[in-house]
């Protein structure tokens, strides 16, 4: 099996084996891909006048934490069932808003039995229409933030702030001060000095 988390931005607070082997021992049948529920309203074309999502089963799954059963993918001759899909969806819609995303939902729309329906704190989405806060009852609930918008860091959303503050201190936590020398050394002339001298480095 795989696992794939989309980007630097979005931020893991679990261990992702525990999903891996979550997912190894639930899948059932011809399950191939674990996802978790999008939890906007994107796909159901409700968001804005006129808008027209690619096609899926209800909300659609969000890619953004996508774990994939290779061997099983490959049976099922992959390659060629999601070209096939996007160049049909393609002659009507004409390019994708959603990337990969997209197409994923359209092959699962074709065939539901594909997909493992994952826990949806392992994929909490932050964007200004989301469902987020129904994912979790405490923070200690949650195991990766999402920040699917352009907005990124700047989403309105309930605890967005929080979310923020966290993920800013971590990013912070960079190593640099260990590379630096902690105390000052005295020169080899200097016999008597009581300073301690010590470098660190990584």
């Amino acid at each position: 099996s795989s696992g794939l988390v989309e980007n630097q931005s979005d931020w893991c607070l679990g261990n992702l084996s525990n999903l891996s082997v979550l997912f190894v021992f639930c899948v059932l049948g011809q399950q191939v891909l674990g996802l978790v529920e999008n939890q906007s309203d994107w796909y159901l074309g409700n968001l804005w006048k006129n808008h027209r999502p690619w096609p899926a089963l209800e909300r659609g799954f969000n890619t953004g934490v996508i774990l994939l059963l290779l061997d099983r993918l490959r049976k099922l001759r992959w390659e060629q069932m999601w070209r096939l899909t996007a160049e049909r969806e393609l002659m009507s819609m004409l390019s994708t808003s959603l990337a990969d995303q997209d197409i994923f939902n359209a092959v699962i729309k074709q065939n539901p039995f594909l997909v493992h329906q994952l826990p949806c704190f392992w994929n909490v989405q932050l964007s200004d229409h989301t469902r987020s806060e129904k994912c979790y009852k405490d923070v200690s609930d949650l195991k990766v933030i999402h920040w699917n918008s352009p907005k990124k860091l700047r989403v309105k959303n309930k605890h967005v702030e929080f979310f923020r503050n966290l993920y800013l201190t971590f990013l912070e936590y960079d190593g640099n001060l260990l590379r630096r020398e902690l105390f000052g050394c005295p020169s080899e002339t200097d016999h008597n000095s009581e300073n301690v001298c010590g470098t660190i480095l990584i």
